[in-house]
C-alpha cells in the first residue's frame, strides 16, 4: 500500500498549507485492484465535514451518485475490458444481476479518481473557479498525479482540459488521425510526460452532463483500440 500511503501524507500537508472546510481526498481507490487508469473530475458535490470525506471510500460503497459514477464504471470497463456495448450490458445482467451498484464498485476499484478542487462545493461550478485552483495549487495535484502514475488520463470536462495542461505541462499530439467520437467534436488526445514516463491524455465530456450511456461507452472504445 505504499502509494496509498504517500497520498495520505501528501494530503496531511496540502490540508495544513491552504483553508478548506471540507477537503475531499482521492487518488488511487483500492491499490491492490489499480490498474493505471485516472479519471480527473471537477470538484464533489454538497460534502459535509461529517460525512466520508474521502472519495476512494464513497465511490466503493456509495447507492447514490447518478449517472456520474454509473457512466465512469462503464468507462473503464470500455477502457480495460473492451467489451462491445451489448456484452457488458449482458455481463451485467448475469455477473452482477443488474446490480448496477455492485458493478459500480468493481470497476471503480481499477481507477484512479482526482478533482482539480479539493474543497467541496455545490451542485454546479464555474470551470474558472475549477481551473483556478488547478493552477493554485498545481504542485500538490502534479505530486498526486505522479504518485498515481497512470497510463492514461481522461479529463471528465472540456471546460477543465486548460487547467489539467497547466497542471501536467505540455501535451504532445499522437501523430495518427483521431476517431470521430459520437459525443463531442473537438477534443484533444496526446501524450504528457509523467516522471520521464509518456503517459496518454484525452479530453472528454463530463459523465453526467449530456452523456448517452452507449454512445460515451463507444467512444471510450475508440480510445481504447486509438491508443493501443
Amino acid at each position: 500500500m505504499v502509494k496509498t500511503e504517500r497520498l495520505n501524507h501528501l494530503f496531511e500537508n496540502w490540508q495544513k498549507k491552504y483553508s478548506f472546510n471540507v477537503f475531499m481526498k482521492d487518488g488511487i481507490v483500492c491499490e491492490d485492484r489499480y490498474e493505471r487508469v485516472m479519471f480527473i473530475l471537477k470538484d464533489v458535490n454538497n460534502a459535509k465535514p461529517d460525512e466520508c470525506n474521502d472519495m476512494r471510500e464513497y465511490v466503493q460503497t456509495s447507492l447514490d451518485g447518478g449517472k456520474t459514477w454509473f457512466n465512469v464504471a462503464r468507462w473503464t470497463s470500455a477502457l480495460l475490458d473492451g467489451k462491445s456495448y451489448a456484452d457488458l450490458v449482458n455481463s451485467i445482467k448475469e455477473t452482477y444481476k443488474n446490480n448496477t451498484h455492485e458493478f459500480q464498485h468493481e470497476q471503480l476499484r481499477r481507477v484512479a479518481i482526482v478533482n482539480l478542487k479539493k474543497e467541496a462545493g455545490g451542485s454546479t461550478v464555474n470551470n474558472n473557479v475549477i481551473n483556478e485552483c488547478a493552477s493554485r495549487q498545481k504542485e500538490e495535484l502534479l505530486d498526486e498525479i505522479t504518485i498515481c502514475n497512470p497510463e492514461i488520463i481522461v479529463v471528465c470536462g472540456l471546460g477543465i482540459f486548460n487547467g489539467v495542461k497547466n497542471v501536467l505541462g505540455k501535451v504532445m499530439p499522437i501523430a495518427k488521425d483521431r476517431p470521430n467520437f459520437e459525443m463531442i467534436k473537438d477534443w484533444e488526445i496526446g501524450t504528457v510526460s509523467l516522471a520521464g514516463k509518456n503517459c496518454t491524455i484525452v479530453q472528454f465530456r463530463h459523465p453526467s452532463t449530456g452523456c448517452s450511456a452507449e454512445k460515451s461507452y463507444n467512444d471510450m472504445l475508440k480510445i481504447r483500440e486509438f491508443i493501443k
